[in-house]
């Protein structure tokens, strides 16, 4: 923002050490020459701790079998697979798949009153970043799965995309289940192998 305000090159990802280096600040005077010089210094030890960080959270999900799985499973790095490993904690507490959706966030509310049912919203008790990291990472999972992308689109064309987002995020949760259940990397279409997951009868279309 401030190279913009001072007409300077402004265009280019920050967050590297080559383009914070290309910044030209010998022209300017003193005052803004030591701000510059000052945010890049900073930008450059926060970006060397976040990349330290990445490297130890790497080294912790290639050790760890779970992860190792989880990361067969489109859409889920190193990071995801821990965060996703770190929320569940012990996959053996749950005894089947609705009560991990539940505790994820992302079974309906359902409201009874005699003999009838009606859903509503998404419960609010649930863990907010396994719910995050699955949405956020839902659009990669349907980019290699043609039967997830295919659900998607038929229930955001009759609902509307967020709608559709959850649902696919619930059946790539299935698939999660499935692997940390079975202690077995993901097989299915989307990796074409030859044994298909348990899990796959979820990514059909409806």
């Amino acid at each position: 923002g401030l190279l913009d305000k001072l007409g300077e090159d402004s265009a280019g990802n920050f967050l590297t050490f080559k383009r914070l280096r290309d910044i030209e600040v010998e022209h300017l005077s003193e005052e803004y020459r030591d701000i510059i010089l000052g945010y890049t210094e900073r930008i450059e030890s926060f970006t060397g701790k976040v990349r330290l960080a990445d490297r130890l959270i790497e080294k912790k999900a290639v050790e760890d079998e779970d992860a190792v799985n989880l990361m067969t499973i489109p859409g889920l790095s190193y990071f995801g697979a821990l965060l996703i490993k770190t929320e569940i904690i012990d996959i053996g507490r749950f005894a089947s798949f609705s009560r991990l959706c539940a505790y994820a966030g992302l079974a309906p509310r359902v409201h009874r009153s005699g003999d009838k049912s009606v859903t509503g919203p998404l419960s609010m008790t649930r863990r907010k970043h396994l719910r995050w990291i699955l949405v956020e990472t839902v659009h990669h999972f349907m980019a290699k799965s043609p039967e997830g992308m295919m659900k998607y689109q038929a229930i955001s064309k009759r609902k509307n995309y967020n709608t559709a987002k959850i649902a696919v995020a619930r059946d790539m949760l299935k698939v999660i289940y499935h692997v940390l259940k079975e202690k077995r990397p993901f097989y299915g279409d989307i990796r074409r192998e030859k044994i298909r997951s348990e899990a796959a009868p979820a990514l059909q279309p409806v």
